[in-house]
């Protein structure tokens, strides 16, 4: 017996001997497949205590601070990130007598699981305590929140008053986000939008710093001279769609290396608020900096800046989205764009 199987628009004669053996292998695959999904859920639901008390401690920089928000004794808590430590074979943090810090494992590791945990933690909360008045949520990565979103949160909620509006903020927004909340404000690729998504500003960045440390270093600096400076950086998890000092200086045919004095942050908010106290030069984005710019607590360190094919899009679901979705979504559009 002879079976026709068609692949990718081309048919090729099998006997049943090879069917079946490739049958058989499918199987083998698919069974493999779902092992290694279940060891890891099994390993995952092992540790996810432990993980969401790693994250707490990791934001709160201290034991004891973190001990009181889960509702443990210091000992405990602290005998806990030992075990995690211990079963994932990594230390994760560096003890002093002021608190705590991530080592680099640590950071890797709370760069990973942060994001889950954080949209874990708001799905449940959101869950228990759903409210019966209409609910729209919007998830964004804490930049946009910070300088964009924010600002305009007052004027949001006068013109949606009966409407519950919540904000879903983390570092890097994950693509489940957009299955879970329901409006989406990420960092992406223009050419790469997905349906019924809008650009609300196209990537446009400058190096910035404050007044006194552009008179420190010069009335008029190139960016080659950035290399040379100190330089505060954001710290990006792996993929991370917006743009680094390695793009942007290779813009103009300069290799990025480690400066002798380079801070690095994890969240946007501090970076700025360190390249206003003086701590050095860092990447600026038109359209989040623009009332520091007109203020005047942050200058252009360049005059040069540097655009992308990138920027943030805003996303609403055509097939599921309510109707206050859709208004607070098309309200947005007109406030920002």
């Amino acid at each position: 017996m002879k079976r026709r199987v068609c692949l990718r628009g081309s048919s090729h004669i099998l006997n049943s001997t090879s069917y079946e053996n490739m049958r058989s292998c499918g199987v083998k695959q698919r069974h493999l497949l779902m092992t290694d999904f279940h060891n890891a859920y099994a390993m995952f639901g092992r540790y996810s205590s432990d993980l969401c008390l790693f994250v707490l401690a990791a934001e709160l920089g201290k034991f004891s601070a973190a001990a009181e928000a889960a509702g443990l004794t210091q000992p405990r808590l602290s005998q806990r990130m030992k075990s995690l430590e211990e079963g994932l074979g990594v230390q994760l943090f560096e003890r002093g007598r002021r608190g705590i810090q991530l080592t680099r494992r640590g950071q890797d590791l709370y760069q990973a699981v942060a994001p889950g945990v954080a949209l874990a933690t708001a799905g449940l909360s959101a869950f228990r305590t759903r409210p019966p008045t209409a609910e729209v949520l919007i998830s964004v990565d804490f930049a946009f929140a910070t300088f964009r979103l924010l600002p305009r949160m007052p004027e949001l909620r006068e013109a949606f008053a009966a409407l519950n509006i919540s904000v879903l903020a983390s570092q890097l927004p994950a693509p489940a986000d957009a299955s879970l909340t329901d409006i989406s404000i990420r960092m992406g690729e223009l050419r790469e939008r997905r349906p019924g998504e809008v650009c609300l500003m196209e990537e446009r960045v400058s190096a910035v710093c404050s007044p006194a440390y552009l008179k420190g270093s010069g009335s008029t600096l190139r960016p080659s001279d950035l290399l040379h400076e100190a330089l505060v950086d954001l710290a990006s998890p792996p993929g991370a769609p917006w743009m680094s000092w390695t793009e942007w200086l290779a813009r103009f045919g300069l290799q990025h290396h480690r400066t002798a004095v380079r801070s690095t942050f994890n969240s946007y908010d501090l970076v700025v608020r360190s390249a206003e106290a003086g701590l050095g030069i860092a990447l600026g984005w038109h359209g989040l900096i623009d009332d520091r710019l007109k203020a005047g607590s942050l200058v252009l360190a360049v005059p040069e800046q540097v655009e992308s094919r990138r920027g943030y899009l805003i996303g609403v679901d055509p097939d599921r989205a309510t109707k206050d979705a859709r208004a607070v979504y098309d309200w947005i559009i007109a406030a920002m764009t």
